[in-house]
């Protein structure tokens, strides 16, 4: 289960590059662009940037979840076993 968590977890770190590069893209549209689709452009950068963010937040939200379980894995896994008394 912790797998897939991380593999979640890279999937919205690759969705938020994605709308990063977009508003990237968007704010170069808009130095060339005429003003009447400025407001277009400004909306799809508004857009796209929270997108990102959102992506990012919950990314960190995954990658902090996959942790807290790897963890207690890790710690548990560690501990001696209890031999039954004879």
């Amino acid at each position: 289960m912790a797998y897939l968590i991380f593999i979640i977890a890279w999937a919205l770190l690759g969705a938020s590059l994605w709308f990063g590069s977009r508003v990237q893209s968007a704010c170069v549209a808009y130095y060339w662009a005429a003003g009447q689709y400025r407001d277009a452009i400004m909306d799809a950068v508004r857009n796209d940037g929270r997108a990102q963010l959102a992506n990012l937040r919950y990314a960190l939200v995954a990658l902090g979840v996959w942790l807290v379980i790897y963890l207690f894995w890790w710690i548990f896994r560690m501990l001696p076993k209890e031999e039954p008394s004879k």
